[in-house]
C-alpha cells in the first residue's frame, strides 16, 4: 500500500461504508448520540440511534452513572463541541472528529452509516508493504444481485476514496466468494472505480479530499483538534 512517496507507505485503516441495501451483518452496534437543540435530538432518535442527550449525558458520564464501554460507536453534533470537550480524556480514539465521519451536521446520514453500514479494515502484508489485504462483507445470499452489485460498488468507491495522490493502481484485484465454498470469483473492479491515477489528470481533483495518508497518531490528533477548534469558533 505505496503513499503519495515512492518509500512511504499507506497505514493500516478502518472505515464504515454506507450500503445503499442494507442486510443483517450480525454486529451489535448501539450508538451514542450527543447533541443539543429539540430539532435535533428528534432526528438522532428517529434515525435509530440507541440512546441521544446533551448536557446531561455528559454529566451521567462524568458521574460514573453512564459508561462508554457499552456503546460501539460515538457520533455527536458540532452544536455541543464546547462541552463534550470536558470527556476527551474518556473518550481517547472515539472522540467525535470529522475524519471519522463520527462529527457533523447531517446525524441521520452518520447514524444510518454506522448502524447499516459494513465495517472493513486495511492490514499491510507484513512481509511486502506494497500490497495490503481487505476482507468484508456485502450482503447474503437471498439479497436481489443487482443490490449486492451496488453494494459492492458502494464498497469500491469508499475504499478508492483513500487512494494516495500517486501514479497507478490502488485497488490491484478483487476476488467474491459465498462460504462454506471455496470457490473465488475474480471481480472486475475498474467497472466502478477509476484503475489508474495520473497527475494532473481529472483525479487529482477530485480524490484531494479524501486522501487519507497518516503518518502517525500525533499527527491524526493534531489534525483533529484544529477541525475542532474551527467548528467550534464558528458556533461560538
Amino acid at each position: 500500500m505505496k503513499a503519495e512517496k515512492s518509500t512511504r507507505f499507506v497505514d493500516n485503516f478502518q472505515r464504515m461504508a454506507m450500503m445503499p441495501h442494507k442486510f443483517d451483518h450480525g454486529e451489535e452496534r448501539k450508538i451514542l448520540v450527543f447533541t443539543k437543540g429539540n430539532d435535533e435530538i428528534t432526528e438522532a432518535r428517529q434515525a435509530g440511534a440507541t440512546l441521544v442527550g446533551g448536557v446531561e449525558l455528559i454529566k451521567d458520564i462524568t458521574n460514573g452513572e453512564l459508561l462508554l464501554t457499552d456503546y460501539q460507536y460515538v457520533i455527536a453534533h458540532p452544536n455541543i463541541l464546547p462541552e463534550l470537550v470536558a470527556l476527551r480524556g474518556l473518550m481517547k480514539r472515539k472522540f467525535p472528529n470529522p475524519k471519522s465521519e463520527t462529527l457533523g451536521t447531517n446525524l441521520s446520514e452518520m447514524i444510518r452509516r454506522f448502524a447499516d453500514g459494513i465495517s472493513y479494515q486495511a492490514f499491510k502484508d507484513e512481509h511486502q508493504q506494497d500490497f495490503g489485504l481487505i476482507t468484508t462483507t456485502i450482503g447474503t445470499l437471498d439479497m436481489d444481485s443487482k443490490h449486492l452489485e451496488e453494494n459492492l460498488r458502494s464498497l469500491l468507491k469508499d475504499v478508492n476514496s483513500v487512494r494516495p495522490k500517486r501514479e497507478g493502481r490502488f485497488i490491484t484485484r478483487v476476488l467474491l466468494k459465498s462460504p462454506p465454498s471455496s470457490e473465488q470469483l475474480k471481480i472486475d473492479a475498474f467497472l466502478y472505480v477509476p484503475e489508474m491515477y495520473e497527475k494532473g489528470s481529472g483525479n487529482k481533483k477530485s480524490t484531494k479530499s479524501t486522501t487519507a495518508i497518516q503518518e502517525n497518531d500525533e499527527v491524526d490528533q493534531l489534525e483533529d483538534d484544529e477541525e475542532i477548534e474551527k467548528k467550534k469558533k464558528a458556533i461560538n
